[in-house]
């Protein structure tokens, strides 16, 4: 490749930067930004709006909302039409909890499965051990501080944590429904946090089943 060549390459690639500038620009600064803030707004306004009508449907036959978990992703947020898609709400005077919008009665719920990567690392479910103390058997894979670990009711375990370590991992909740039409439901999840707040709740869930049965 002569020098000429070499030139008139350098000059293409300089142009080729220079377009992909101008339509940058145009998407932050012009009239294409502007047009984009104002569908999101709109697009928030609306997801407000129906977030408070679900909201208000909700509370109207289960009572006042316990607690709420957001599970699904943060873009997901922003669009409307999946409000309440990608929650977990407790009414815990109705006994009530709604997923997916879906709602189910606490009895409904009779064991889950948490797994990483398919990889079985906690199981918990509604029955009596010869102790008459444990919420159904527990398996735990992994190593506590170096993998992945969960105590969840135990014999002796007083905490309901799974803790990680920097590896990546992808959750999975197998809620187990006392339902033949319906029997299994699946919540994946990234964040660890969620994860211990959704494994705590389906703990309390399961052990009130438990002491009901008693």
């Amino acid at each position: 490749m002569d020098t000429a060549q070499i030139v008139y390459l350098v000059i293409i690639i300089i142009c080729v930067i220079f377009l992909v500038g101008l339509i940058v620009l145009f998407f932050v600064w012009g009239p294409g930004s502007k047009k984009i803030d104002k569908q999101m707004e709109k697009d928030q306004e609306i997801i407000k709006n129906e977030h408070v009508v679900l909201i208000n449907d909700m509370q109207s036959k289960y009572g006042d909302i316990t607690k709420e978990i957001y599970f699904g992703s943060i873009i997901g947020q922003f669009f409307p039409g999946k409000c309440g898609q990608n929650y977990i709400f407790i009414f815990e005077k109705n006994k009530t909890i709604v997923i997916y919008g879906t709602p189910y009665n606490f009895k409904e719920i009779i064991g889950y499965k948490l797994s990483d990567n398919n990889d079985i690392i906690a199981m918990s479910s509604v029955q009596k051990s010869s102790t008459g103390s444990v919420i159904g058997r527990t398996i735990v894979g992994g190593v506590l501080g170096g993998g992945i670990g969960a105590v969840i009711g135990g014999t002796t375990a007083t905490k309901n944590t799974i803790t990680t370590s920097n590896a990546q991992h992808s959750y999975t909740f197998s809620i187990i429904l006392n339902s033949l039409s319906t029997p299994n439901l699946e919540i994946n999840l990234k964040d660890i946090k969620i994860v211990n707040e959704i494994n705590a709740l389906l703990s309390v869930i399961i052990e009130r089943n438990r002491l009901v049965q008693q």
